[in-house]
C-alpha cells in the first residue's frame, strides 16, 4: 500500500482523471463556433504519458490493480515498505513529471488540459509526500494490508475465487503478507 499522505491524493488524483478521459460533456452553443486546434501531437504525447504513468500505478500498486478489475498483479501485494519499493514510486513520479515538463501545455486542450492538470497534481502530491516517515506506520485499522488480507481471502468482492488461478493467485499473496508482515514490524 502507498504511504498515506500520498493514498488518498492520488487516488482521488486517478479518479478524476479516469471521469476526465471517459466523461464527454454535452454539446454548447460555442462548440459549433470556430475554435483554436490544439497540437494532435502534444494530445497523443499527454494520452500516451497518462497511460504509461496508470501502468506504472498499477505495477507498483497491485492491490489498487485488483481493486479497478486488472487481474495481472493479483498474485502481489505492493511495496511500500521498503526504501526499493519508495524509490520504485518516486521514479514512476519523477519520469511522468519529466514527461509533463516536455509537454507544451499551452497547445492542449479539452480534457488534455485536464489530464496534465491532474498528472501535475498527483506527482507533485506523491514528491511531496514521500519524505513523510508514515510508510513507518504500516498498521493502520482501517485501511492497511494487515486488514485487506482476510477481506481479500474470503473469495468475494475485489478478488473472487473463481478459477484455479484465482486461489493460486491468493496463496502467493499469502507468501507476500508473511514477507509483508515482516518488514512492518522491522520498520514499525
Amino acid at each position: 500500500l502507498l504511504p498515506r499522505s500520498v493514498r488518498t491524493p492520488l487516488l482521488v488524483s486517478t479518479l478524476s482523471l479516469v471521469l476526465a478521459c471517459t466523461h464527454k460533456a454535452p454539446p454548447s452553443a460555442e462548440a459549433s463556433a470556430p475554435r483554436e486546434r490544439g497540437s494532435p501531437e502534444a494530445a497523443a504525447r499527454i494520452r500516451a504519458l497518462a497511460d504509461e504513468n496508470w501502468e506504472g500505478q498499477l505495477k507498483l500498486d497491485s492491490l489498487l490493480a485488483t481493486q479497478v478489475g486488472d487481474t495481472r498483479y493479483d498474485d502481489r501485494l505492493p511495496d511500500a515498505l521498503s526504501d526499493a519499493g519508495r524509490e520504485a514510486i518516486r521514479q514512476l513520479a519523477v519520469r511522468t513529471r519529466t514527461g509533463l515538463e516536455a509537454i507544451p501545455r499551452a497547445e492542449l486542450r479539452g480534457e488534455d488540459v485536464f489530464t496534465w492538470a491532474v498528472l501535475d497534481e498527483q506527482t507533485r502530491t506523491t514528491l511531496d509526500g514521500l519524505p513523510f516517515d508514515d510508510h513507518l506506520m504500516p498498521l493502520d485499522s482501517l485501511n492497511s494490508i494487515a486488514v485487506q488480507m482476510p477481506v481479500l481471502g474470503s473469495g468475494v468482492g475485489m478478488q473472487p475465487f473463481r478459477t484455479v488461478r484465482d486461489y493460486d493467485n491468493f496463496l502467493a499473496r499469502i507468501r507476500a503478507f508473511s514477507s509483508w508482515a515482516d518488514q512492518a514490524i522491522a520498520r514499525s
